[in-house]
């Protein structure tokens, strides 16, 4: 095991926004990674930002002294947590909005653009397809950082009337893209071509906190009128005719991509398909109307890169696994080296 010996970082901070899951996912990919190769620990909070922070942004809390939010518990909390052994890893708009006055005392590292001068962070870790101006601190990945840890479940050894399955991870409205109830009856046709491949299949569908009920509600129901052709599993978990009641409790999205010998993917996230690429089993893109430049150019290179295929291959054979954590890795390491050797 490697140690920071000079400055001794015996603490790695997650500071992350509460309603960024995804985004938290990779942080705390990062956080494992330091955790595993050196001597760290590491300690997650899910940041809820005082409402005077509406009114900022990162290019003023950069130059705001420390000591101003002790004003705010939720800052002030943090504020007494850190100590000159602490490293922080920030990401969400808001979290880096504090880490960039956090920068100006403690190693920071941003996740995504903070949106202010990178040079005050140890080291800004970007996706490629954000095009952004490199600078000497700035790492670069393709698509999302991912740490599932993933174990595929032996399934024959479980039930010798084994089903073939196929994980479909559905997300929802972005600032690209909204749903509509045409979209998901193209998915149920698609569902439908699938469902004739093979002999036994059961198709296990995860909806995303984006998903707007009503239209999942409206995937659900069209399944349901299939129930005699196409054998499925739905979260979140509808028990009435009412769109508006259902239950999100025990979200199955490790678990079914555990079981899964396929998975398809909504093109309206980056960070799911990269998290379906990286157990290793056909990854199938489902293309929505529209998708942006940089999602497209970034669904490109996966294809190219033969770890995924879109939906044209109804039949799509075994991906590479994706992981650009090790991609990532020595760049880290030498700058985290470098913390230690100018302390």
């Amino acid at each position: 095991m490697l140690t920071i010996s000079q400055k001794k970082i015996n603490t790695c901070l997650v500071l992350c926004d509460k309603s960024k899951k995804g985004t938290l996912r990779q942080c705390e990919a990062i956080a494992k990674l330091l955790r595993d190769h050196y001597s760290l620990s590491y300690l997650t909070i899910e940041f809820q930002n005082p409402f005077f922070f509406k009114i900022l942004n990162s290019q003023l809390t950069q130059f705001i002294p420390l000591r101003f939010f002790n004003l705010f518990s939720s800052c002030k909390k943090i504020l007494n947590f850190l100590n000159e052994n602490t490293i922080i890893i920030a990401g969400g708009r808001r979290s880096l909005m504090f880490a960039s006055a956090l920068a100006k005392q403690y190693p920071t590292i941003a996740l995504l653009n903070p949106r202010c001068t990178l040079k005050n962070f140890k080291a800004v870790i970007l996706p490629e397809h954000d095009n952004s101006k490199l600078e000497k601190n700035v790492i670069t990945f393709k698509g999302a950082l991912v740490d599932l840890n993933i174990r595929k479940i032996d399934k024959v050894s479980i039930d010798k009337n084994v089903f073939h399955v196929i994980t479909i991870l559905l997300g929802g409205d972005s600032k690209y893209y909204k749903y509509t109830s045409k979209d998901m009856d193209n998915l149920t046709h698609f569902i439908e071509q699938k469902s004739k491949l093979y002999e036994s299949t059961v198709f296990k569908i995860c909806a995303s906190r984006r998903t707007n009920p009503k239209l999942a509600h409206h995937l659900f129901n069209n399944l349901n009128s299939l129930r005699d052709k196409i054998c499925f599993e739905f979260w979140p978990h509808f028990s009435t005719n009412n769109p508006s009641q259902f239950s999100c409790d025990n979200n199955p999205y490790i678990h079914y991509l555990e079981e899964a010998d396929e998975v398809i993917v909504t093109s309206d996230s980056i960070s799911m398909l990269a998290e379906a690429c990286c157990i290793g089993v056909p990854v199938t893109l489902w293309r929505l109307p529209i998708i942006p430049k940089k999602f497209r150019r970034f669904f490109d290179d996966m294809v190219q890169n033969k770890y995924c295929t879109y939906e044209d291959i109804i039949m799509p054979q075994a991906c590479k696994k994706f992981n650009e954590l090790e991609v990532i890795k020595p760049q880290l390491f030498a700058i985290l080296n470098e913390i230690s050797s100018n302390a």
